[in-house]
């Protein structure tokens, strides 16, 4: 089958590997063991003696996938997001990175209200990051031309998000309020386009 021509590929390849690269034991054989799958990936868990790594093998074949890596070792000194390891092309059919495996789960709608406080200490972290740091990093762009280009990437972000919400939990009114402010927001950029783009972008955090 498929996931068994893959399993045997991730075998073959982490035979090969250096082990302490994913700063797994060497001398024991890995377990390897199906993960979810998700819109955009097909997943595998490593374990060697409890300890365990995340292969993320990207379906869409995106180019962005290297970017999406570089941002989590740009990220990864702040302990943040899953620790990564590897990023490559070779030996799978699509572009693959591997993680830390962070344990965990995704909230179910009625649960969010019950850990607000637990959200909101995650986000603070994240907003405390320096930002003239990340921009040090590759993997963070600096060269946006304008605050046009932001603001566009901006609400091309948040649409997406509000698709994920939307299929997860359904419509709401909160959904829908949201995608007019975007509408609004997107018209008002298309209208003023030229005048956004006398501003350079130089922060990007208020």
């Amino acid at each position: 089958t498929k996931m068994g021509s893959l399993e045997s590929i991730i075998e073959q390849y982490l035979s090969s590997l250096d082990m302490h690269k994913l700063e797994l034991d060497g001398t024991e054989k890995p377990e390897i063991k199906k993960g979810p799958e998700g819109i955009s990936n097909i997943t595998y868990m490593i374990s060697v003696n409890g300890d365990s790594r995340f292969i993320r093998i990207n379906k869409s074949r995106s180019e962005s996938y290297r970017e999406e890596f570089l941002k989590l070792k740009a990220l990864a000194p702040y302990c943040i997001a899953p620790k990564p390891y590897l990023f490559g092309k070779e030996p799978f059919p699509a572009p693959f990175m591997i993680t830390e495996l962070i344990p965990g789960r995704p909230l179910e709608k009625e649960e969010v209200a019950h850990n607000l406080d637990a959200i909101l200490e995650s986000l603070n972290e994240l907003q405390s990051i320096p930002v003239a740091e990340l921009q040090k990093r590759e993997g963070f762009k600096t060269d946006m031309s304008s605050c046009n280009d932001y603001a566009k990437n901006l609400i091309k972000e948040i649409r997406g998000q509000l698709q994920n919400y939307s299929r997860r939990f359904g419509e709401s009114y909160l959904s829908d309020a949201l995608s007019e402010i975007l509408d609004v927001s997107e018209n008002s950029l298309k209208q003023n386009s030229d005048f956004f783009n006398y501003f350079p972008l130089r922060i990007l955090q208020g």
